[in-house]
């Protein structure tokens, strides 16, 4: 029930809305960034992407690759790969992964799954 709330949640509003529950998923020490940081021009105001936070602080790569695994691994044994906003979580994933990282955690996860990932948007 939960992650079908999360879905809708997703679906509904705009990305800028729930930009701060999506950096809350990538781990804890990304609480202290759900509030709005000033852009690089100063002209708006917008939320770090997963590959822009980690970009400017190398040294909590490791520990979100950890928490994104954990979380990855329990949505796929929950079968939640059939929901969009899980789809997200795989794309910001594999975006900051290393190429083994992907071969070595994501591949054999996912093989069971794919006809749910063909599936969906």
């Amino acid at each position: 029930v939960g992650s079908r709330v999360v879905e809708l949640l997703f679906a509904t509003f705009p990305a800028k809305s729930i930009a701060p529950l999506k950096l809350e998923l990538y781990g804890p020490q990304y609480a202290l960034f759900a509030t709005s940081v000033p852009s690089g021009n100063g002209a708006s105001n917008s939320l770090p992407s997963l590959a822009a936070f980690v970009e400017e602080n190398p040294t909590k790569q490791g520990a979100t690759l950890e928490h994104l695994q954990l979380l990855l691994q329990k949505g796929l044994d929950k079968s939640l790969t059939g929901f969009g906003y899980f789809h997200n979580l795989l794309l910001d994933y594999t975006s900051i992964a290393k190429p083994n990282d992907i071969r070595s955690f994501l591949t054999p996860a996912l093989a069971e799954h794919s006809l749910h990932l063909l599936s969906t948007r």
